[in-house]
């Protein structure tokens, strides 16, 4: 049975993006880049928000990828090879390879989908995690919190319900970034 992993880049005060749907202060530096691409290759499945695919899409087909270092190629690699599913409502056709749209984000489905998969499915998206979350399907979260304090801005979660988690580990990066790694029970 697959694990669901809900991994997540945000603020130090739990910020994805700023008022404004910026999140540039959150470009991972090689070793944290890294440190993704490997635990993304453990998944076989991504789940993803629209707007998170839109964000992400761009690994489809970068221009001029040989000039980018190898960590950057890598990922690109990974992106393209994984299964996607994209949760839209007004998304009518998928611009990436191996990609499929779902109207609905339906637990019963990701049930079944975790039932199905040997690997870890990740999920990407503060609307869809959410959901996730209060569904009870989420296994782990991984939290990258950079320094920095963005103040308004969109949460990683706006889950409603209340969860108890335990921490399975913590790691720091070179540039500041801290790795918060949990357990949901």
């Amino acid at each position: 049975m697959g694990k669901l992993v809900y991994a997540m880049i945000v603020s130090l005060d739990g910020v994805i993006s700023d008022q404004d749907g910026n999140f540039d202060w959150a470009e991972p530096k090689e070793e944290l880049h890294s440190f993704i691409n490997d635990l993304e290759s453990k998944s076989e499945i991504m789940l993803l928000g629209r707007r998170m695919y839109d964000t992400l899409a761009v690994w489809e087909n970068i221009e001029g990828l040989e000039k980018y270092p190898e960590y950057i190629q890598a990922y690109a690699e990974i992106w393209r090879s994984k299964k996607k599913i994209v949760f839209s409502r007004s998304l009518k056709d998928a611009k990436t390879k191996n990609t499929i749209i779902k109207k609905e984000f339906l637990p019963d489905d990701i049930r079944a989908l975790k039932k199905s998969t040997q690997g870890n499915l990740s999920i990407g998206g503060a609307d869809i995690a959410s959901q996730a979350l209060d569904n009870d399907l989420v296994d782990e979260i991984m939290l990258f919190a950079f320094p920095v304090v963005v103040g308004k801005g969109r949460r990683w979660t706006a889950n409603e319900k209340a969860k108890k988690i335990k921490l399975l580990g913590t790691k720091a990066f070179g540039d500041g970034v801290v790795l918060s790694h949990y357990s949901v029970l």
